[in-house]
């Protein structure tokens, strides 16, 4: 179904290229981490090491995927306790390209809705966003609490949004 031009496809693509630029984000951290930072135990042994953050959140957008799609194939979950950089940037570009769907369909409504999911798809995606990219946060916060230098172009890359863009293929 072709949309009509105008302010609303603008939003509803411009929303759709938001999401795959986040992924790209995401899978651009997982790719540039120093290998002895991506299972090293977190200060004091508290809380999540770095490959299990990315599992989590690929683990995460199952649970939505689950919560909003009709059942169909869905990718694996990953194990946060082997689970290696190749599984992750792969599970997380098939979790983000099913859930850009549920995106995509949501957007398309006139009312926005998504399937369990109140109020809307705006909402929905705002939610997943701000989950991602709290993540990539403590990502961050461990390299630095366990004195992992990274490289300007890493720390300061998840910010050029631009840049990852392009990567993720969007215009």
């Amino acid at each position: 179904m072709a949309m009509r031009p105008g302010p609303a496809r603008e939003a509803k693509q411009a929303i759709l290229d938001a999401w795959a630029t986040n992924n790209r984000i995401n899978q651009f951290l997982v790719e540039r981490i120093p290998e002895k930072l991506w299972r090293a135990d977190p200060p004091n042994k508290v809380g999540r090491n770095v490959a299990q953050i990315f599992a989590h959140i690929h683990n995460c957008r199952l649970m939505w995927l689950t919560m909003t799609v009709r059942p169909g194939k869905r990718p694996a979950s990953l194990d946060r306790k082997k689970c290696t950089r190749q599984q992750v940037v792969r599970a997380l570009g098939q979790s983000a390209a099913i859930l850009a769907k549920a995106l995509e369909a949501g957007l398309s409504r006139p009312d926005l809705k998504v399937k369990d999911f109140p109020p809307d798809a705006v909402a929905f995606f705002s939610y997943m966003i701000i989950h991602e990219g709290h993540h990539r946060g403590q990502v961050l916060q461990l390299a630095h609490q366990l004195g992992f230098k990274l490289p300007n172009d890493t720390k300061y890359g998840v910010w050029f949004w631009s840049k990852r863009r392009k990567e993720a293929g969007m215009r």
